[in-house]
């Protein structure tokens, strides 16, 4: 059955006449004509979802990076200046 054909239960089949008259034919190609609208909605949402899930992978992967490169910064500060603060405005190291 395709897309544009629609099956219907045998007791429901009253009318003696061998096409639908014409508001049944229109609502239901409104109908066909919704549901094909909703899908290709839920798939643009879809495929949205996804390509967020990549760029948030891909920020987070950044954050890791950063942070383990702000680690060993403080580490060579650290076994320079020793154990200190570092006024991030000024520069200026407080010896802890």
């Amino acid at each position: 059955m395709t897309n544009k054909e629609i099956k219907t239960a045998p007791n429901e089949t009253k009318n003696n006449g061998n096409t639908l008259n014409e508001d049944e034919l229109k609502e239901l190609n409104e109908i066909r004509n919704d549901i094909n609208l909703v899908v290709s909605q839920l798939g643009e949402v879809e495929f949205m979802m996804d390509e967020s899930r990549k760029q948030k992978e891909q920020l987070l992967l950044q954050t890791r990076e950063l942070v383990a490169k702000r680690q060993a910064m403080v580490q060579k500060l650290s076994y320079k200046y020793g154990d200190s603060t570092i006024n991030m405005a000024t520069g200026e190291i407080t010896p802890a």
